[in-house]
C-alpha cells in the first residue's frame, strides 16, 4: 500500500465519521422534536415595542402575526375582517388599531390583506424573533401603554373570536 493510499483511506474514513456523526445528530438526537411554539404566557404583561407605532395613540390595539399562506391565517380572514371593521369603527386619535406583522415583504402583505378585504391600521415587516413570535398566526391585544394583556396563538375557537373584537371596541 503506497502513501497516496493510506492517505486517501483515511480521508475516506474521516468523512464517513463526519457523516456517520451528522446522521445519527439528525435522525436520534433531534428526531420527533417540534420546535417549541408561542404560548400566552410568552406574551402577557410584557410590553410589545414597535418603533413605528405609537401606543398611547390607541386606546387598544390588536397585533396580529400573521403568514398570508398558511392555512391557520387563511381560515381566520373572517375574524380578521371583523377586526379591522372595528378598529376603522373606532378610528382616530386615542381609538383602535389593527397592526399586522409579517416576515413578508409588506406589498405581498397589503394585497393579501386587500384580496381578503381586511383593513389595517399598518403593516410592518418585522423578524418574528425579535417579538418572541414562533407560530401563526399569533393575536396579542395591546393596551395604551403598549403592555400585551391578553394574547392568542394558533387557531381561536369559535367561542373565543369574540374576545378581541369586544377588546377593540372598549369592552
Amino acid at each position: 500500500m503506497t502513501v497516496l493510499d493510506k492517505i486517501t483511506h483515511i480521508c475516506l474514513i474521516s468523512v464517513s465519521l463526519v457523516a456517520l456523526y451528522v446522521l445519527i445528530d439528525q435522525k436520534i438526537v433531534h428526531s420527533g422534536q417540534e420546535p417549541r411554539r408561542s404560548t400566552p404566557s410568552d406574551f402577557i404583561g410584557r410590553r410589545l415595542d414597535l418603533p413605528e407605532i405609537s401606543w398611547p395613540t390607541h386606546r387598544r390595539s390588536v397585533v396580529l402575526a400573521i403568514s398570508s399562506h398558511y392555512k391557520y391565517c387563511i381560515q381566520s380572514t373572517p375574524l380578521y375582517r371583523s377586526l379591522g371593521s372595528a378598529a376603522a369603527a373606532k378610528n382616530g386619535p386615542g381609538n383602535g388599531a389593527l397592526v399586522v406583522v409579517t416576515v413578508e415583504p409588506v406589498e405581498t402583505m397589503e394585497a393579501f390583506l386587500a384580496q381578503q378585504a381586511i383593513v389595517a391600521t399598518k403593516v410592518l415587516h418585522v423578524d418574528f424573533d425579535s417579538l418572541k413570535v414562533r407560530s401563526t398566526p399569533t393575536l396579542l391585544l395591546i393596551d395604551a401603554q403598549g403592555k400585551v394583556v391578553d394574547a392568542f396563538v394558533g387557531l381561536l375557537p369559535p367561542g373565543k373570536t369574540d374576545i378581541p373584537i369586544k377588546f377593540l371596541q372598549g369592552g
